[in-house]
């Protein structure tokens, strides 16, 4: 069966538009991801629980920085958050 993929063009498409990305923002990112993810094959319980567990730690990082990281610029007054 292989890796789902029909073929090659589709993995290139997705990692053109993912890989050459200036700026990491998961607005580029989810489509793609899910595009290719519903085509592979059903995942496993195991597989499922780790995508779940990585997802918490990816947020509660993200979360972490968000409220611990403050950034002063010179023409700003208040502290600034590094995501908005």
């Amino acid at each position: 069966m292989g890796n789902g993929l029909e073929n090659d063009d589709d993995f290139d498409s997705t990692f053109v538009v993912v890989a050459l990305q200036k700026m990491i923002d998961i607005r580029y990112f989810l489509v793609p991801y899910i595009i290719l993810r519903l085509r592979f094959v059903r995942p496993t319980y195991e597989i499922v629980s780790f995508e779940f567990i990585w997802y918490l730690i990816i947020n509660a990082l993200t979360f972490n920085v968000f409220f611990t990281k403050e950034i002063y610029w010179k023409d700003f007054e208040y502290a600034q958050r590094i995501i908005w």
